[in-house]
């Protein structure tokens, strides 16, 4: 959303949303059902502050450097239109970006997408969904 508003890429970020909404949806859901897991009662008021921190951190990334980071996201749009909804959660947990916030890797919910390894990797090699994650790290509030 930071790359619609800042980059004016509003176009391929609907097309985004329109062409991944239940797939969208779906992460939403499992979004909250973990913070509702995780934080109780807490949970919506830990979420929304979860989700304001990502955007300020997109939103500082860009700032940072603007003509890179619009190039950056217009070529992620292409790529991620390019893609079938099973790709898409691959394509996500790959980002550079998916490590920085601060809880445990994806793991477990590609393996709901993409259903288990068809084998355990050799020692020392990750599979694309990764191995054993590290703990969960409570985000800044």
């Amino acid at each position: 959303m930071v790359a619609a508003l800042t980059c004016a890429q509003a176009e391929p970020y609907n097309g985004f949303v329109r062409k991944f909404r239940p797939e969208l949806a779906t992460q939403a859901q499992q979004l909250k059902s973990f913070f509702v897991r995780t934080y109780g009662r807490r949970a919506q008021q830990v979420l929304d502050g979860f989700v304001t921190a990502l955007a300020n951190a997109a939103s500082a990334r860009t700032i940072a450097n603007r003509a890179q980071s619009c190039t950056n996201s217009a070529r992620l749009f292409d790529a991620t239109l390019a893609l079938g909804p099973k790709e898409l959660a691959l394509l996500a947990a790959s980002h550079p970006a998916a490590s920085s916030h601060g809880f445990a890797g994806c793991a477990p919910a590609l393996q709901t997408v993409l259903g288990p390894p068809k084998r355990k990797p050799p020692r020392g090699e990750q599979t694309a969904t990764g191995d054993a994650a590290p703990e969960r790290v409570a985000p800044a509030s």
